[in-house]
């Protein structure tokens, strides 16, 4: 790879990290203020129930909470996704 092509690369990496936490930004604006459906596109077509894409909603928040220590393990997100939690705690 010569260097313009590392450069392109590397602005490349940039604008794909800041369209993430734009989008991470925006999910939690609308999780705060009781608008997280606005996130399912709805060009996807099939819209699964509030409650079960609210609850996956949920759980993504907790995985990408700024503190690590405030983050499920991975077991509990996959008792998460077997509702084998019943209550899922708020991000």
């Amino acid at each position: 790879m010569d260097r313009r092509q590392e450069q392109v690369l590397s602005w490349v990496k940039l604008v794909v990290a800041m369209v993430s936490l734009l989008t991470l930004i925006v999910a939690w604006d609308l999780w705060k203020s009781n608008r997280a459906l606005e996130l399912m596109d709805p060009i996807l077509g099939v819209t699964p129930p509030a409650n079960v894409l609210l609850g996956y909603i949920n759980i993504a928040l907790l995985c990408v909470q700024e503190s690590a220590t405030d983050r499920p393990t991975r077991f509990d997100v996959f008792s998460m996704f077997n509702k084998e939690i019943a209550l899922l705690p708020s991000p």
